[in-house]
């Protein structure tokens, strides 16, 4: 075959399977030049692995799954795409469209005011299994701050590993401790963070995976503590340390870690800061959470999430719990309310409108308290609203979404425009 011949139904095969729903995505165009492409070049286990990804974009893994055992059995150099398989790799799927470049995001929010983030990412360094990225932001609320990530899935083989950095300097908002504070009670803090993070992931048995690893994060408070400040009997020092490792034992079976629409993604995480190893206090934290994606129509997917997390010891108070800022909680003002232990459920309907457009409805209960045993009968406060979101692609975490919602008998209105990868 001609290099152009076989370039030609690559080109088809990708830009079908490519293409947003309503901008004329066809997975049986896809595969039809697949096959053609399959007879040109019989040799190619990635051609197999594209055969199989089409079937796992439209859920049906059992095909899917066969495709994939056909790839593996093949031993050319494009061997690494079958790490980035959801149903035989455990920490990325592959990514449509642009995989180096340049992003930038526009944000708002209550807690950090209008702002922008900017982002240079790299998923080719030396082959498919690896990819780097390096990010900044900064905020009208004179926030600013940086993140530095890399991931590797071929330095092991059947382990992946990432390693992260990120710095935060700025301002943000401080309610008090417990889940009956008053808005009006707020304080600004002036802080400084930085936290350092390494992990090593395993699946064992597809869709269970391990995770190991440590995490080392300090806390500065640059300025002294402003405005009235409610229902908080301050003991850290202005800095702090915590160091320690971590371990997190989960399910993962959904079809896409982006913007999933079905399966279940269910962990337990365990979380040991010690002053032996480095920390200035000793704790423990335990932190579980469950999700269960449905696909219900074409356009149409439900979730459905629970979560909770238990903090024992001597917990600094910039680790509290957060709703909306530890878990990922819709309709809810980050950092609002916080303590050492936390306890949320939601649950999201997505409607896609036309192509990249979505429309979501969502509703929130969530409560946080001092001991565990009070979750059980503190006060739950609840909301719910409406969402709409842009997303070119199930597939990559960029995204722009604006909410409008009610919780807790305030209303809420933010704004998000994600480059993350």
């Amino acid at each position: 075959a001609g290099p152009l011949e076989s370039d030609h139904f690559y080109a088809v095969a990708r830009i079908y399977s490519s293409l947003p729903p309503g901008f004329g995505a066809d997975f049986g165009k896809t595969r039809l030049a697949l096959q053609v492409l399959k007879r040109l070049i019989p040799e190619a286990s990635s051609i197999d692995f594209w055969l199989g990804r089409s079937f796992e974009l439209e859920g049906n893994l059992e095909k899917a799954s066969e495709c994939y055992r056909d790839a593996r059995n093949r031993q050319d150099r494009r061997f690494e795409y079958l790490e980035s398989s959801k149903i035989h790799g455990p920490v990325r799927l592959p990514k449509e469209g642009q995989d180096f470049g340049f992003a930038s995001g526009v944000f708002t929010s209550p807690q950090s005011g209008l702002g922008i983030q900017l982002k240079l990412f790299d998923e080719r360094i030396f082959d498919q299994a690896r990819a780097a990225e390096v990010s900044g932001f900064g905020t009208l609320r004179g926030n600013f701050g940086v993140d530095l990530k890399y991931a590797d899935a071929a330095m092991f083989a059947e382990v992946s590993w990432q390693a992260a950095a990120a710095g935060f300097w700025g301002g943000e908002d401080f309610y008090g401790l417990g889940i009956e504070t008053k808005k009006q009670d707020v304080t600004e803090l002036r802080v400084r963070r930085e936290n350092f993070f390494l992990s090593a992931t395993q699946v064992f048995s597809y869709p269970f995976y391990l995770k190991v690893g440590w995490s080392l994060r300090a806390f500065h408070r640059l300025i002294p503590w402003s405005g009235p400040i409610t229902n908080l009997n301050i003991e850290d020092s202005d800095h702090f340390l915590q160091s320690g490792p971590f371990g997190e034992l989960g399910l993962d079976s959904r079809d896409s870690s982006a913007d999933p629409e079905r399966g279940t993604w269910i962990f337990a995480r365990g979380y040991f800061p010690g002053r032996e190893l480095g920390s200035q206090s000793t704790f423990e934290e335990w932190w579980i959470e469950g999700h269960q994606y449905l696909k219900l129509m074409t356009r149409t997917a439900l979730s459905l999430n629970l979560m909770t997390i238990h903090q024992s010891g001597e917990v600094p108070f910039d680790a509290h719990a957060r709703l909306a800022g530890s878990v990922l909680v819709p309709g809810v003002t980050g950092g609002r309310f916080r303590d050492k232990n936390l306890a949320a459920g939601f649950g999201e309907m997505r409607i896609r409108i036309w192509g990249p457009l979505g429309l979501t409805a969502f509703g929130t209960l969530g409560t946080v308290s001092a001991n565990y045993s009070d979750l059980f009968h503190a006060i739950v406060q609840s909301g719910g609203g409406i969402a709409t979101e842009f997303r070119i692609t199930r597939y990559q975490k960029r995204f722009a979404r604006v909410e409008l919602g009610v919780f807790a008998g305030e209303i809420v209105f933010q704004a998000v425009a994600s480059t993350s990868l």
